[in-house]
């Protein structure tokens, strides 16, 4: 069963704003190599332990060489760079140990997910579906919005409903949904969307009662509250 959950507007700010702005910067220190087992990664931290942007790696210390995902020791340089999205194995040897490899797992995705958001309308209701897609960490979740109301939705296919009030008159409004991955990256989609009156006959008793209102009141009452 799908997870839809009704939050408060500054819940909603709060989780539509998270990915962060500022550089962060994750130091490691292996205990078993005191002198040299020292590197820091910085870049764009997401969730999960997911990188969301390029990624600098540093070593510091007696460190002899070090390689990623089990390519050529790189014995010439104590920095890498790397700015694809993917699984990364960091390794590298100390001078001290040098028959011991260390090593360490990351992840970056700096892509945001891509999706299409689509409307349908009947008498009562409105459905809003989106088909999101991400490649690589993969979708976490939809967050929809429609009537000033937020519906979270973790489970594909995505989708949510919202009851359509009773009108008069046909009104335009604004409907909009997020797609967050695994990462956090965001991907927002808004369309507008006519809502029609409740009764494809209300316009016309409107306007009737104004004509005889003691009759057609009690029938636009009578269709109101149906």
């Amino acid at each position: 069963m799908k997870k839809k959950i009704f939050i408060l507007g500054l819940l909603v700010m709060l989780i539509v704003g998270f990915n962060t702005n500022s550089v962060t910067s994750e130091s490691v220190e292996n205990s078993n190599c005191i002198s040299c087992g020292i590197y820091k990664i910085d870049g764009f931290k997401g969730i999960r332990d997911w990188w969301i942007s390029p990624v600098t790696i540093e070593f510091y210390g007696n460190f002899k060489q070090f390689r990623i995902d089990g390519g050529e020791w790189n014995q010439t340089s104590y920095i890498a760079h790397i700015d694809e999205d993917g699984y990364y194995l960091l390794e590298w040897v100390c001078n001290d140990e040098p028959d011991v490899i260390y090593s360490k797992d990351f992840k970056i995705d700096q892509t945001p997910p891509t999706g299409n958001l689509t409307i349908e309308i009947n008498e009562d209701e409105l459905k809003l579906s989106v088909d999101a897609d991400d490649n690589v960490s993969g979708i976490d979740l939809v967050y929809f919005r429609a009537f000033d109301e937020g519906i979270f939705d973790y489970t594909a296919p995505y989708s949510c409903s919202y009851e359509i009030t009773k009108c008069f008159f046909k009104r335009k409004i604004t409907v909009r949904a997020t797609i967050f991955d695994n990462a956090y990256n965001r991907y927002d989609l808004e369309k507008s969307v006519v809502i029609p009156p409740k009764s494809r006959h209300l316009h016309r008793d409107f306007f009737n009662l104004l004509k005889n209102p003691n009759i057609n009141f009690i029938i636009l009452l009578s269709r109101l509250i149906a």
